[in-house]
C-alpha cells in the first residue's frame, strides 16, 4: 500500500437539488475551498486535485491556488469523474472525496485512510472501502441520508434512501483500487441504482467488494440542499469553540 493517497475531489455545478453548491459560502468560504483545505492538511493525502467540467468552478479554484483539472461534461456521477482523472495517473489506489463534505476534517480523513488501507492490506479482494456510522431516528427518515446494510464482516450489502432501519449510514469517502475504479467506468446503470437514485448500488450489482470501516460521529452533514448550509455552520462554530 502507498504511504499517501492521491486525492480527487469531484465537483459539478449542475446539482439537481442545489445548483452551484461547490461555490456556496459556508462561514465566508466556498464549500470547495473548505473541502480542499481539509484534504491538503491531512497527513495521508498526497496530491489533491479538484475535478470539474464547469468553468465557474475551475476559475474559482485557479484564483485561490487550488489544483484543478477539467473533465468531460459526460461524467454522470462523481465516481466517473474521478475515474476519468485517475486514467491519467499511475497510482495503485485513489482516494475519492466528494466535494459536498465540508465537515470531513483532516483528522477524519486520516482516520478513514488508516483504517481503509489496513483493510485492503488484510484482504486483496476488496475493491472499495467506505465509512459507515450509526444513524439517528431523524436520519432514518431522511431521504438525503444514504443508509447502508452491512454484513458481520462489515461488507456493504445494499444502499437505500428509504426509511430502513439498517442502523448505519455512509458518506462520500471512497478508497479505491485504481483498477476497480477504471472498471467501474465501463459499467452501465443498474435497476437498483435507478430506483434508489444512487450510483453506489452499481458497485454491488456488479459484484464489486465494498468493505466498510466504522467512523463515529453524529455531526456528519453532507450538503445536499441549500438549507443544510446553516446546519453545517453551527457544527463548525461548535468545533471552533472547543
Amino acid at each position: 500500500m502507498p504511504k499517501t493517497f492521491t486525492t480527487i475531489i469531484p465537483a459539478r455545478y449542475d446539482s439537481s437539488r442545489f445548483p452551484g453548491k461547490p461555490l456556496a459560502k459556508i462561514a465566508g468560504q466556498s464549500m470547495i475551498s473548505i473541502v480542499y483545505q481539509n484534504a491538503i492538511e491531512a497527513k495521508l493525502t498526497g496530491e489533491v486535485v479538484v475535478a470539474t467540467d464547469d468553468e465557474r468552478i475551475y476559475d474559482h479554484c485557479k484564483d485561490r491556488g487550488i489544483e484543478v483539472v477539467y473533465t468531460s461534461k459526460e461524467c454522470e456521477n462523481g465516481s466517473i469523474r474521478v475515474a476519468e482523472v485517475a486514467e491519467t495517473r499511475e497510482d495503485t489506489h485513489i482516494f475519492e472525496l466528494q466535494g459536498d463534505q465540508p465537515l470531513v476534517s483532516s483528522e477524519i480523513i486520516d482516520e478513514f485512510l488508516t483504517k481503509a488501507s489496513q483493510k485492503m492490506e488484510q484482504n486483496r479482494e476488496i475493491d472499495i472501502v467506505q465509512p459507515y456510522a450509526p444513524t439517528t431516528s431523524d436520519m432514518i427518515k431522511d431521504p438525503d441520508v444514504l443508509k447502508v446494510a452491512i454484513s458481520n464482516r462489515e461488507r456493504f450489502l445494499v444502499y437505500t434512501r428509504l426509511p430502513m432501519k439498517t442502523g448505519y449510514r455512509t458518506l462520500g469517502l471512497y478508497l479505491w483500487v485504481r483498477e476497480s475504479l477504471l472498471a467501474f467506468m465501463k459499467m452501465k446503470e443498474t435497476p437498483l441504482e435507478r430506483f434508489e437514485n444512487t450510483h453506489l448500488n452499481r458497485f454491488l450489482e456488479n459484484d464489486l467488494f465494498v468493505q466498510g470501516v466504522v467512523l463515529n460521529g453524529e455531526d456528519w452533514i453532507e450538503v445536499d440542499r441549500e438549507d443544510h448550509i446553516p446546519l453545517v455552520e453551527r457544527v463548525l462554530e461548535k468545533r471552533y469553540k472547543k
